[in-house]
């Protein structure tokens, strides 16, 4: 090594290498320089930069030989030694341009490759400040940011991230590209409003999901009664600015300015999703509708809010509301697919499958991506028995909408009842990381647990909701039942669904789940019993038992079972099933 630098320092390459690098920096300073003065794309530089790096192995050669002929006045002729030394001054060389190349060669960063996949024309609506001075009046920006979203939603070319994802990050402190990144979108709509009296000011900036610039921003101060319009003019320009397309002109009524603040009212209690809240949400929702009767929103958000009502706290009497409301929106709008998604929900209650299935083509042929008609395909889909087809419903709503704990939960549902237990796992962590608290959760990790083999860690989990499943049976006394059988205890099992037997008949609540859990006993003849009070109650659960992973093909073969499923209304629904099956394979192709 030391002959190896004398010579190169005899042949004058030291110098041929200082000079050449002061040159080589001086000509990347001034292409920098005029990159950025005439908005070069980044390609040219780098090229730039990598002709000066491996310019200098050609230098040095050159200067070699140069150097050889100086000393000999011949022709070059490489001596052994020569070659040495050129070898040498290579791999130095070639060790430095690695060295290079890791450490400074662009990288793409992960932001930036997430954003570049970011769906074109996509858009999350963060919650508008309330700058009113009055924190009471957090609905009114919450419910326009929210009404924002419905209205960008609507529009067919562009992706817009769901109320739960792009609420949860009201009053963080977070920079627009990270916020983008999470919700997988390209650009965030964002600002502020300032309600008072019959005049509100609003603040609206589009910024670059990318980058974090500014893409548009606008200013507004209009009477409170042209809200309507106000909101569509502000979903035009956004729309413009992300894919300069114009939608047609606007022509919103005006809005009485009270009815339109009982209307945010409610949507602001809705959203908080407990029976008490929403039932205060339907009043404020018909104080609304009492003072602007053609408000279709009003009514549609009534119908929703009444749906969940008796399909998920059991309050069946709602049920009849709900169709009342969806009715009317849609006589009003008949292209609200809020309603007309409830309107379906409510005709799958009732098992009206060919009025379900025209619903949600009608939905489908409007907005095939809209967050509603995703839900209810996935609802069908679930209906119908056709489980790969609800896994891609809620995948595909998951991307719309990807910090929501419900489609979290039902994607690891569907892994768990498939028997994919790892990516059940998976998918469960990620809903608790979003709601810790939630016992639903808790009790579908214990239920994977069990299917793992692992029932001490079942127990232990169990043990987190034990207060829970003393006060509910019915949806918190899955996994005690599965750890009892896990355990070789039927007397145990029976004791926890007879348990979950006595608060249907005081509560009510799903008699096929029961009846399933008389069926796993080997008591056939009580879970008949139970199946039929399902059939009666026309619970959309029933149709899941043959197609269950953990179906038992004895009771499947039972007289009394085999009669119930030959009677006309399951044999109309086996007629819808194969008809939608058709939907599916038309939608795939």
């Amino acid at each position: 090594m030391k002959h190896l630098i004398e010579t190169a320092r005899l042949r004058g390459l030291d110098r041929v290498t200082v000079g050449y690098t002061v040159a080589a920096w001086a000509i990347v300073q001034g292409a920098a320089l005029a990159a950025g003065a005439f908005a070069w794309p980044n390609w040219i530089l780098q090229g730039v930069i990598v002709g000066a790096v491996f310019g200098l192995p050609a230098a040095l050669a050159l200067a070699w030989v140069l150097a050889v002929r100086r000393e000999t006045g011949s022709t070059f002729k490489p001596t052994r030694n020569d070659l040495q030394v050129l070898a040498g001054v290579a791999a130095v060389f070639v060790l430095a341009s690695a060295i290079l190349v890791l450490v400074f060669w662009p990288r793409t960063h992960p932001e930036t490759t997430a954003m570049d996949n970011a769906p074109p024309g996509s858009v999350a609506v963060l919650p508008f400040a309330n700058v009113s001075g009055d924190p009471s009046k957090r609905y009114f920006s919450d419910g326009l940011s929210d009404e924002l979203i419905n209205g960008l939603a609507r529009i067919p070319s562009l992706r817009v991230a769901a109320r739960s994802s792009s609420f949860a990050f009201a009053g963080k402190d977070q920079d627009a590209r990270s916020i983008a990144r999470a919700l997988n979108v390209g650009a965030l709509l964002e600002g502020s409003v300032r309600e008072s009296g019959n005049r509100v000011r609003i603040t609206a900036q589009l910024v670059s999901g990318k980058d974090g610039y500014q893409l548009w921003s606008q200013s507004y101060d209009r009477e409170l009664t042209d809200i309507l319009a106000l909101q569509d003019e502000i979903a035009r320009a956004v729309t413009v600015a992300l894919s300069a397309r114009l939608l047609p002109k606007s022509h919103a009524a005006p809005i009485d300015a009270q009815a339109y603040r009982f209307y945010l009212q409610g949507k602001y209690l809705s959203a908080k999703a407990n029976p008490d809240d929403l039932e205060k949400a339907i009043a404020l929702f018909g104080k609304a509708n009492a003072a602007a009767p053609r408000y279709a929103p009003a009514y549609a958000e009534t119908a929703s809010a009444a749906l969940e009502l008796a399909e998920v706290y059991g309050k069946s009497n709602w049920l009849t509301p709900a169709e009342v409301a969806a009715t009317r929106a849609q006589e009003l709008d008949p292209e609200n697919l809020q309603a007309l998604t409830v309107l379906a929900e409510v005709e799958i209650d009732k098992w009206n499958w060919s009025k379900a299935t025209d619903l949600y083509r009608r939905a489908r042929s409007l907005n095939p991506e809209n967050v509603f008609v995703l839900h209810l395909r996935s609802v069908l889909a679930y209906v119908f028995q056709f489980q790969g087809e609800v896994l891609a419903a809620e995948v595909k709503a998951a991307a719309f909408n990807p910090l929501s704990f419900g489609l979290k939960f039902n994607i690891a549902n569907w892994y768990l009842t498939a028997g994919k237990y790892d990516k059940a796992a998976a998918f469960t962590n990620q809903a608790l990381k979003l709601q810790p608290a939630n016992l639903d959760a808790r009790s579908q990790s214990c239920l994977i647990a069990i299917r793992r083999g692992d029932v001490q860690e079942a127990k232990r989990i169990a043990k987190i909701f034990a207060q829970a499943s003393a006060k509910d049976p019915q949806n918190f006394g899955d996994c005690p039942f599965e750890i009892a059988l896990a355990q070789h205890n039927p007397a145990e099992a029976r004791k926890i669904v007879d348990r979950a037997a006595a608060d249907f008949l005081t509560n009510g609540g799903y008699a096929t789940s029961i009846g399933d859990h008389y069926r796993k006993l080997g008591d056939f003849n009580v879970a008949m019993s139970w199946y039929e009070r399902a059939y009666v109650n026309h619970e959309v659960l029933l149709f899941g038992v043959p197609y269950q992973r953990e179906r038992d093909v004895r009771f499947l073969n039972t007289p009394a079972w085999k009669s119930l499923w030959s009677r006309e209304p399951i044999r109309v629904w086996l007629k819808a099933r194969a008809e939608f099956g058709k939907t599916i394979q038309k939608t795939e192709s």
